[in-house]
């Protein structure tokens, strides 16, 4: 119970937006006066000019919500720059993955989108509403070999070059392989979801709970209400230096528009099964606590007395510890332990020879020996990026 109450108090304490974040996420999703004064209270303390992109994420939402509720400065002729430039991205990302969705659909193949794609086409009111960098598309991993080459044949390729086997699958590459077009954009594919929270039989369900939805001349899909605020709420606790703020905008979004339909119930089981319930009870406890919303607190944190797996516990402790440069190596770390690619009882030996061998399989290097020297070339690289 001690190391229960270490965790939470860990969590609560350092995943949380800042003052500031708070500040932009309530501009964000409130109404009328309160959002107002939210964005009025941020412009004192910190001003556009130095807002990280993480922040900038929430800005077209805030035109909407703040600036087209008969409320001007010196800012709205930016702002209004800022939500039509992200609507032509996001409508040039649509444009140019459309001839691939049209196809999946013609050849039956079941396609999913998620992320940002998937809460644009559900639950907001325009494409101009939230960032995006990339659709992202699930697809059944078997499926990958005949996906990769209708991509191939429309034009898109892979920077990361993987030729696809006739055994490949995408469960092979948890953080899913990007696809780029002549233009500019990206589209990536997965054979889940969230490798962080990994769990076969949860994977199966989300697509058996899956809505269809008319795209435009194609038939796509998109999680459930009750799928989407989990994977907001996963998503919002990251391995970054700070939330992930546009996760926490949707999960406060899809409170709001589907209040009525979510299954707490099934999110609660899929929690924990996907072993993510301390994450996901706390997100819910700061939407409670900074937004009033009606949620269900109390249940998931019965919950989580007696249903926080060792590995939970163990990798929220370091992701609290908040040094990017562990975190690179060790988030690949804990999605090889929840793949359970090797038994919990083998040798810790052969656990770290498999652990190299499955990050030269997803950074697609020839050889083991070249794992160091790839890793300090990514810590030279390293920044924030929130997709």
């Amino acid at each position: 119970m001690r190391r229960l109450k270490l965790n939470q108090h860990h969590l609560e304490k350092k995943w949380r937006p800042n003052f500031r974040q708070h500040l932009l996420l309530r501009a964000a999703t409130l109404t009328g006066k309160d959002a107002v004064d939210s964005w009025l209270r941020w412009k004192k303390l910190e001003g556009i000019t130095k807002i990280d992109w993480n922040s900038r994420t929430l800005l077209p939402k805030i035109y909407k919500n703040v600036y087209e509720q008969d409320y001007s400065d010196e800012l709205k002729i930016l702002m209004k720059g800022l939500f039509r430039k992200t609507w032509y991205k996001n409508q040039d990302l649509f444009s140019s993955v459309d001839p691939v969705l049209r196809k999946l659909d013609q050849d039956c193949q079941k396609a999913l989108l998620f992320n940002g794609a998937g809460m644009i086409l559900s639950c907001y009111e325009g494409l101009g509403h939230r960032v995006m960098t990339r659709i992202d598309v699930l697809i059944s991993p078997k499926k990958t070999k005949d996906v990769v080459r209708l991509l191939n044949n429309l034009g898109w390729s892979s920077k990361k070059h993987f030729p696809p086997s006739d055994d490949m699958e995408l469960t092979d590459f948890p953080f899913g392989i990007g696809f780029h077009h002549s233009r500019g954009q990206e589209i990536r594919l997965f054979g889940y979801t969230l490798p962080e929270a990994f769990d076969r039989d949860s994977e199966e369900e989300l697509w058996a709970g899956a809505v269809s939805i008319r795209h435009k001349n194609s038939k796509v899909q998109v999680m459930s209400p009750s799928d989407q605020i989990l994977y907001s709420c996963a998503t919002a606790v990251n391995w970054n230096a700070q939330p992930k703020l546009s996760s926490l905008m949707d999960a406060i979004v899809l409170v709001k528009k589907y209040e009525k339909v979510i299954d707490w119930e099934r999110v609660r089981l899929q929690a924990i099964k996907r072993r993510i319930i301390l994450s996901v009870s706390s997100v819910l406890g700061f939407l409670k606590e900074g937004f009033d919303l009606d949620v269900p607190v109390e249940e998931f944190a019965r919950s989580r007395i007696n249903k926080i797996s060792k590995l939970e516990s163990q990798e929220l402790k370091l992701k609290m510890l908040r040094i990017p440069i562990l975190h690179n190596m060790l988030k690949y770390w804990f999605v090889f332990k929840r793949l359970e690619l090797r038994s919990a009882t083998d040798p810790v030996k052969f656990q770290i020879l498999s652990f190299f061998a499955y990050l030269k399989n997803i950074w697609g290097l020839d050889h083991v020996r070249q794992i160091p020297l790839y890793f300090l070339s990514k810590i030279t690289q390293l920044k924030t990026r929130f997709p």
